[in-house]
């Protein structure tokens, strides 16, 4: 005998539950019993403060992006871009002669000898990445670049990309 009760658990006859039905007797049947699960805002405030804080409220957001850009940034940071879309970023935005130094370093031979392949495979993994982060960085940079020496200088816009820039930079320096 099952009850009818929408938020239910569903949980083995022969273990003690507190049964929701209107009778007072154990069941014995090998039919499973439901069990309402209580809702949270029964519950009094000594016991909540013993639950601790609801970490799904702790989560705070910003601003809104537009929905069509939402759309593609968070496709793009789930499913990654297209193979020939990242090497044809990756050979627009080439690093500038007098920034050499947002480069990836690239791991000598001699440490290469030293080291494990396991670590061989990770060195070469994080500098993909950080190749990836040296063609944003100079995307962005590309950008300013054309925003400063306009007469009608956008400080909002700038302040945006450079606090993207200083972001990626900080990526790229904790790899």
């Amino acid at each position: 005998m099952t009850s009818s009760i929408p938020s239910a658990v569903t949980v083995p006859s022969n273990n003690v539950v507190p049964s929701t039905s209107t009778t007072t007797e154990p069941s014995t049947s090998a039919e499973p019993v439901a069990v309402a699960v209580e809702d949270s805002s029964n519950l009094d405030n000594d016991l909540l403060d013993i639950l601790g804080i609801d970490p799904t409220t702790d989560k705070k957001y910003g601003k809104d992006l537009h929905k069509d850009l939402s759309v593609r940034l968070q496709h793009w940071t789930t499913v990654g871009l297209d193979k020939d879309l990242k090497k044809e970023l990756k050979d627009r935005y080439l690093t500038p002669g007098n920034c050499k130094l947002i480069d990836p370093p690239i791991l000598n031979a001699e440490m290469k000898a030293a080291i494990s392949d396991i670590n061989v495979k990770r060195d070469k993994a994080i500098e993909a990445k950080q190749k990836v982060l040296t063609s944003a960085i100079v995307c962005l940079g590309e950008a300013i670049t054309l925003l400063l020496p306009s007469k009608d200088k956008d400080t909002n816009l700038i302040k945006l990309l450079m606090d993207a820039i200083r972001i990626i930079c900080e990526c790229q320096h904790s790899d």
